[in-house]
């Protein structure tokens, strides 16, 4: 599970393959919400982000997008154990 933590923006945070830079999963956030996304598979992955207010027409970017970025790193996603 992919966690992502609060902002005062609304956000779309997407998660892509390192290897082959396909879109994984993608998610829009609120202001202020968290979010969590299950079935991510174990493998590394880009974490990309953007934040913005007003959501284009296809509902996969914003108009007016404030800044755009991803994590400097690849980031190694290993699924827990729980229980």
């Amino acid at each position: 599970m992919a966690t992502a933590v609060p902002s005062p923006d609304a956000a779309i945070v997407k998660v892509r393959s390192a290897f082959s830079k396909r879109l994984i999963a993608a998610v829009y956030m609120y202001p202020h919400a968290s979010a969590a996304v299950n079935g991510i598979p174990d493998g590394y992955y880009v974490v990309q982000y953007a934040f913005g207010s007003q959501l284009s027409a296809g509902c996969t970017t914003f108009t007016d997008t404030v800044v755009a970025w991803q994590f400097p790193a690849t980031e190694s996603l290993r699924s827990i154990a729980e229980g």
